[in-house]
């Protein structure tokens, strides 16, 4: 069934069974943004603005020119167009129409995956320490957001006489590659590969000249094993870099107005409490509720934003919350904060977007420690991004998230049988932020 507004139908190629993010919820402002050049991405469904547009073509290649600079200067190295750009530029000589990003490559001097992906993570670890905004998809993928625009990294490897790079892999020597030239697209110089032909075969296939609406991936068993090890090594990301993701992050927003979460849990204290934020982030939250006169204690990864939240108590004489680092992948690092609270009956676990942000292995560990560890009358209050959100626009889009089944989540809470669930609550308006309108959930438990 085509998706359709005001009885227009939305435009996307045969065999694309959309789904349409309109935040708005007005056909008539998404025929006005189909008028405005927005097209239905077939990646994920929602409306973007194709580069073929002037505008959005420029801001992207002056993106990727910031970012060859930037990239030359960090690592040695020079991008070369990769995928659907340099598709665009060998066969259709500009961009493609239903291209919503500029793809390109680095190909890492180290060989093999394994010493690859160590090379991969020491790029992406001197950008972020430049301060730039990366995240991470894949063992050997990146997103770069720069100028309002994000460019498509990806590094390919070698493997004896053989390249792999995502989704393609096979026999190609290095001189295919090397030397780079530069080639005229839209009004630019950007760089290709020795022999760009042979690259889109082995991305695309031998048909890689004709226009094929209906392609799909067709992964060699050989390269489809390279794609889950590199899904494995998505989730290996260090801890010094995650750190350094959230203080980056917190050292540009520092927010004191509190989140509606905090402001809901609040009506919900009837008594002062101690309460323990984990992922206080920015310790607005924290600082919100100490503000009430309940004693806090905000919890977070990184050290740096730990230091700020505590010198911003201090400036404003808040002494009643206090702040300390914690990493809930250390083992009993959660359950010897627990065991040193003081008057369990009062007792508060708050974690507002924290079990989102951390692995499926992490959050079981954090709710076995709280079934096993709190005291009886403890409550807790957590809000998470849901499986529902997964396909809504992000504001924020280089955080690390996961998207968690709320059922799945809140039977997995009371597994242990010495956790009662008081509530849930899932939906939208919960937790806007600017464009962003996320589907999140609210659990409230208590310790029986």
């Amino acid at each position: 069934m085509r998706a359709v507004a005001n009885g227009r139908p939305l435009p996307a190629r045969p065999g694309c069974n959309p789904y349409v993010d309109n935040p708005g919820g007005s056909g008539r402002q998404l025929l006005e943004m189909l008028e405005d050049g927005y097209r239905l991405s077939l990646k994920s469904g929602r409306l973007f603005r194709s580069v073929v547009h002037a505008d959005v073509g420029k801001k992207m290649l002056d993106a990727l020119e910031e970012c060859d600079d930037i990239f030359h200067q960090v690592t040695g190295k020079r991008f070369f167009v990769c995928y659907g750009t340099l598709l665009g530029l060998v066969r259709d000589g500009g961009f493609i129409e239903h291209d919503d990003d500029v793809d390109v490559c680095f190909l890492a001097e180290a060989e093999g995956l394994e010493a690859a992906w160590q090379e991969f993570r020491q790029v992406v670890s001197a950008l972020q320490a430049e301060g730039q905004r990366i995240s991470v998809v894949n063992g050997a993928q990146f997103h770069w957001h720069r100028a309002g625009s994000v460019l498509d990294v990806f590094m390919a490897w070698t493997e004896g006489s053989e390249l792999y790079m995502y989704n393609a892999g096979g026999r190609f020597p290095r001189h295919q590659i090397y030397p780079l030239h530069q080639r005229e697209f839209e009004g630019r110089k950007v760089l290709v590969p020795n022999n760009p032909e042979a690259l889109l075969e082995l991305i695309y296939g031998p048909g890689w000249s004709v226009p094929d609406p209906m392609f799909q991936w067709r992964l060699t068993p050989t390269v489809s094993s390279k794609m889950q090890q590199l899904r494995a090594m998505r989730d290996t990301v260090t801890r010094d870099e995650i750190k350094r993701h959230w203080s980056l992050f917190y050292n540009r927003r520092r927010t004191t107005v509190p989140s509606s979460f905090a402001a809901s849990v609040a009506t919900e204290l009837k008594e002062t409490c101690q309460i323990v934020d984990i992922g206080c982030g920015n310790g607005r939250d924290s600082l919100f509720f100490a503000r009430l006169g309940h004693s806090v204690l905000g919890l977070d990864i990184a050290a740096p934003v730990i230091n700020q939240d505590a010198s911003v108590a201090e400036s404003e004489q808040v002494d009643n919350v206090s702040f300390e680092e914690l990493d809930v992948s250390v083992p009993d690092s959660l359950a010897k904060v627990i065991r040193s609270t003081v008057d369990a009956g009062s007792l508060v676990i708050y974690a507002r977007f924290f079990f989102h942000a951390i692995t499926e292995e992490e959050e079981t560990a954090t709710l076995d420690v709280l079934s096993e560890h709190l005291p009886i009358g403890a409550r807790c209050y957590f809000e998470f991004r849901t499986s529902r959100d997964e396909k809504t626009h992000k504001h924020f889009r280089d955080h690390y998230r996961r998207f968690i089944n709320l059922d799945a989540f809140v039977t997995k809470a009371l597994r242990k049988g010495t956790m009662d669930c008081i509530y849930t609550v899932e939906g939208q308006g919960m937790a806007k932020f600017d464009e962003e309108d996320p589907f999140v959930g609210r659990v409230h438990l208590r310790r029986q």
